[in-house]
């Protein structure tokens, strides 16, 4: 798990992360802050070329970009305010000296939780940012949850129950089970894979069975 520092650095300074190419080449490259690459992704270029085609990014991550930053920096503004009394500075500076205040020795010898929340914030955007500029397509997983027997997932859309998907969704390397919240993961992903197979082989003899007993009623007594 990376530390605070380190999530700071993503987050507030230019620093290196590894790609992968064309091919599956990886590479180490210099990328920009996370906050800063965020506050490009709000500002979506409305006004568009010759063509009235817009060369900024699409509404929907502009949108979701603003609301993640606005979200990012209350947080951060209230806490620059409790440590020193005012708002000034960028967000970046402002989560630094958060970062540097909470890891401070008076601070952490009294009041040491204080590094331990700005830390579980920091590691909360990160991955916030990196799913909301990369998002991970979300795949469903037909089949039966092993665990509640949901085929189906649903919610309310507009005080209306709405069929949603398949029960058992996808996301990067987890699957979950969206009715009861079963996940699986790592080698527990071969488990449900398994799982999965045997009821589909289940399935399709009981469906045998009854087809058989059927062909038999319609034989003359």
């Amino acid at each position: 798990m990376a530390s605070l520092n380190e999530l700071v650095h993503q987050l507030a300074r230019p620093h290196k992360t590894m790609i992968e190419r064309d091919g599956g080449r990886k590479e180490l490259v210099d990328v920009l802050p996370l906050l800063q690459q965020l506050r490009y992704a709000c500002k979506q270029d409305q006004r568009g070329g010759a063509s009235g085609h817009s060369t900024g990014p699409s509404a929907p991550l502009a949108l979701q970009a603003t609301m993640d930053y606005r979200a990012i920096q209350s947080v951060v503004q209230e806490w620059h305010v409790h440590i020193t009394g005012q708002n000034y500075g960028s967000i970046e500076q402002q989560l630094l000296t958060w970062a540097a205040w909470a890891q401070s020795p008076s601070i952490a010898t009294h009041e040491p939780t204080h590094a331990d929340d700005c830390m579980v914030w920091c590691q909360g955007w990160v991955e916030k940012i990196k799913n909301t500029l990369h998002p991970i397509r979300k795949g469903e997983i037909p089949g039966a949850c092993p665990e509640c027997h949901a085929t189906e997932a649903w919610d309310n859309v507009d005080g209306e129950r709405t069929r949603i998907g398949h029960a058992i969704a996808a996301l990067g390397g987890v699957a979950k089970c969206l009715n009861c919240g079963t996940q699986w993961q790592g080698k527990d992903l071969h488990a449900l894979a398994a799982k999965l197979r045997q009821a589909e082989v289940d399935a399709a003899a009981k469906a045998a069975a009854m087809e058989n007993e059927r062909q038999l009623q319609l034989l003359p007594a």
